[in-house]
């Protein structure tokens, strides 16, 4: 991979000049051993060549770059969901990128999760189902834990870049309190100027290929962290919850922190977005939805996570997924 040639097409793209100078960084100016949201090091330059290979999954391969010649990628006419590692200096907050984009108009499902995450639609739209009604979503939003299924369709020809972060990463992007946004989705005109998401949303509709929207992306993150001293405790709990696969008992969780209830749970929502008793809930049931699919009987993933019986597994299960148990593998295994 040439990045010399990858920097010299990055320049060439008009959105990259119409950007304000925080997201002028597309043209690559730093060296690549510097620390940044961009390309750092032997890491970065990996993370490219693997880009690069998922461009190439169910499209036509790009042709070699020369001088002189633009880089034109060929047409992407089958699904991708492809997750990408951050860069270093977001790695602390962000679990990972992913890109997902779809051909075909479709509805899915999205289980719940243990962060928050930030999508930007560069091609096609979003809606949020709930029973007979839809709700369209905005082209870049944030949504927040969420302790159930949630139900969402894409028009046909969507392409989604997220950011994924982990437990404790969000609340370091945002004055907001991000308990505040459990259960919710909501544009993130809520929380930026108008003018500057224009101008994000602008240059991903008008990039050509995964890294320059990578970079557009993280770009972004980088121009609003915040010097914001983390929460230690937290960390630990959520260190402590995520050991036990979310069995730990919340008392057993406060006098391992030495500090009781109330304290742990305002810090807690406030750097997570929801109290140690939900996040645990959610972190098993994810265990649970790992094991299941690694093909665990039902029975011994109800004993492995404490459930006290099996109405009581049936019961939480449906709650996340909106199936039971029997009926989720039935699809699975479809």
């Amino acid at each position: 991979m040439n990045i010399e040639r990858l920097r010299s097409k990055d320049n060439e793209n008009p959105c990259c000049r119409r950007l304000p100078c925080e997201y002028k960084n597309l043209s690559f100016p730093q060296p690549l051993d510097q620390t940044s949201c961009l390309l750092n090091g032997d890491y970065r330059a990996s993370q490219i060549e693997k880009i690069h290979k998922f461009e190439s999954v169910g499209c036509t391969p790009l042709a070699p770059i020369t001088p002189g010649k633009k880089e034109i990628p060929g047409p992407r006419k089958m699904t991708r969901f492809e997750t990408i590692p951050a860069s270093d200096i977001l790695k602390p907050y962000v679990k990972n990128l992913v890109i997902s984009e779809n051909p075909d108009e479709k509805t899915y499902r999205v289980y719940p999760s243990d962060g928050l995450v930030i999508g930007f639609q560069y091609r096609g739209k979003l809606a949020n189902l709930h029973g007979q009604n839809v709700y369209p979503l905005a082209s870049a939003g944030i949504t927040g834990i969420h302790d159930k299924v949630r139900l969402f369709k894409n028009s046909a020809d969507t392409g989604t870049i997220l950011v994924v972060f982990n437990a404790t990463g969000a609340s370091q992007f945002f004055r907001e309190p991000v308990h505040e946004l459990f259960s919710l989705s909501l544009p993130l005109d809520h929380f930026l100027p108008h003018s500057e998401l224009e101008e994000i949303e602008a240059c991903l509709s008008e990039a050509e290929t995964d890294l320059q929207r990578i970079a557009i992306v993280e770009n972004f993150l980088v121009s609003r962290l915040r010097e914001k001293q983390k929460d230690l405790l937290v960390a630990q709990a959520v260190k402590l919850i995520r050991d036990a696969n979310g069995t730990i008992r919340i008392h057993e969780l406060n006098k391992l922190l030495n500090i009781s209830q109330s304290p742990l749970e305002k810090r807690f929502r406030a750097v997570v977005g929801t109290s140690p008793k939900k996040f645990s809930s959610i972190i098993r049931f994810n265990s649970v939805l790992a094991a299941l699919q690694n093909g665990k009987s039902l029975t011994q993933l109800g004993y492995d996570n404490q459930y006290f019986d099996q109405a009581h597994f049936i019961h939480d299960f449906r709650n996340f997924t909106g199936e039971t148990p029997e009926r989720f593998l039935k699809e699975l295994l479809k």
